[in-house]
Order: structure tokens, then sequence, then C-alpha cells
């Protein structure tokens, strides 16, 4: 999960960065953090859900 938050902080420095170099795409970094913001949720919900059948 942390890796997950760490990639969507990157894309956002990315993201502003682009107001310097044209040739970054602002859209693709909006879509790199929404994707990852969804997966974020979806491996949270895994971690929160996660049964142990070695503690059963």
């Amino acid at each position: 999960m942390g890796s997950s938050d760490e990639v969507i902080t990157q894309a956002r420095a990315i993201k502003i960065l682009a107001d310097h170099v044209p040739r970054i795409d602002k859209n693709l970094c909006d879509r790199v953090i929404a994707e990852y913001k969804i997966i974020s949720k979806q491996l949270n919900n895994l971690r929160n859900n996660w049964v142990d059948y070695n503690k059963r």
C-alpha cells in the first residue's frame, strides 16, 4: 500500500514539474494518479479483509 501512495506522490511532483517541461503530459499524470488511488483503496480493502488461515 505504501508503494502505491509513493507513486501518487511522485506523479504529483512530476505534474508540478510539467509546468517547466512541456514534454510532460499533465493528463497522463492525472490518469496515473487516479488509477493508483483506486489501486491503493483496493490494497487497503484487501489488507483489512485478509484472512490468515495459519491462525485458524
